[in-house]
């Protein structure tokens, strides 16, 4: 009990820490974002906000600690737009891709563009995270995510229904069949040997 108050004040002070130094950076964002600007740097201001804003999301799940550790974390469901919000993520992935030689694109099919319900937050870090591991283990070529959306039927209110696929496909060294499953295990990877090499 000691160990578990002592660790949840600690994520307390840390997160509490971290969001001064964010709270700046929103700020400065935001005084830029108002400001004459170019068009390729209020692109460039807009895209230092949107990931300043999710940092301040990950330091809130940190404060939300409990909920985490009961395997109780609540997906907020809200609408936004995937296209955008997918190109918005590669946006913040690009300079690396670049660094490495690689190509980084999205290929959104008709069906998919427009406007989903889901949490914008946890679809955001999945495909930062997958993203993030094809470039890491892809030395030529590139990574393309391709988005899809199911036959849809008519929603409420005449909105499309039907599942969004997001694929994540990358030219690099790709998983063995046998070691697939342990991807989906916490803190696992496939092989340690080869993520040394990369």
């Amino acid at each position: 009990d000691a160990r578990s108050r002592a660790k949840t004040e600690l994520l307390a002070h840390v997160s509490h820490e971290m969001r001064t130094p964010m709270n700046a950076v929103l700020g400065i964002s935001d005084i830029l974002a108002r400001s004459p600007l170019r068009p390729e740097q209020a692109h460039q201001v807009e895209v230092l906000a949107h990931a300043g804003r999710q940092v301040f999301a990950l330091i809130n799940d940190l404060l939300d600690n409990a909920r985490i550790e009961s395997g109780r974390l609540e997906l907020a469901s809200h609408p936004f737009n995937l296209v955008d919000l997918v190109e918005l993520q590669l946006e913040l992935l690009r300079e690396r891709a670049q660094a490495q030689g690689l190509w980084l694109r999205v290929f959104a099919r008709t069906e998919a563009t427009g406007w989903v319900l889901g949490d914008q937050q946890r679809v955001a870090q999945i495909v930062t995270n997958l993203v993030g591991n094809a470039l890491k283990f892809t030395r030529t070529g590139g990574v393309t995510v391709e988005l899809t959306r199911e036959p849809s039927q008519d929603g409420p209110g005449g909105l499309q229904a039907g599942r969004v696929q997001i694929s994540v496909q990358d030219t690099g060294i790709g998983i063995a069949p046998d070691r697939l499953e342990r991807i989906f295990q916490p803190f696992a990877q496939a092989d340690a040997s080869i993520a040394q090499e990369f």
